[in-house]
């Protein structure tokens, strides 16, 4: 491609960037925002709704706990190998999620490759750290994040706090 000044040569670069930083970003579709923000919620009520039945007291919701759990699971998301490799998860440093959110203590679980809500909660009902975070009776608040990957894969994170 020829220009016949470098204000065109540079507006034309500075264009094709922001058409790559675009790519790279890779928005949520409103239909996919809504299913991610649906499956939170269903996490924070199957939450509830586990921990009521076993004689341990609900958490409230926490916005400040939900953005951190919606950042980590964005980033496990975009930085999910091909579908047929195992999903990479890890858990965020918490320190500043204590500070962050003015927190006593905190803790953790994260999830992947579960295609709904109500299995990745089941997983870690199954496994007893996961659910030695759900039942803990000294946190009493949750943010719950989920995210999909460019791959079709579901990653889930759920902070616990102590407020």
């Amino acid at each position: 491609m020829r220009f016949t000044t470098v204000r065109t040569a540079l507006i034309f670069a500075m264009t094709l960037m922001l058409g790559v930083l675009t790519l790279l970003v890779a928005p949520v579709s409103p239909a996919e925002a809504a299913s991610t923000a649906t499956m939170e919620n269903q996490l924070f009520s199957l939450t509830n709704q586990t921990r009521k039945s076993h004689g341990v007291p609900a958490v409230s919701a926490n916005a400040c706990l939900k953005n951190y759990a919606r950042s980590h699971a964005a980033a496990m998301a975009r930085n999910d190998p091909p579908r047929n490799k195992n999903p990479r998860i890890w858990h965020q440093n918490l320190n500043p999620i204590l500070s962050g959110c003015r927190m006593t203590m905190v803790g953790e679980n994260v999830a992947a490759g579960y295609s709904t809500a109500a299995q990745a909660h089941n997983g870690w009902w199954n496994s007893p750290g996961h659910r030695k975070n759900m039942m803990n009776r000294q946190f009493n608040r949750l943010g719950a994040g989920v995210a999909l990957s460019r791959n079709g894969r579901y990653y889930y994170v759920t902070v616990y706090g102590r407020q």
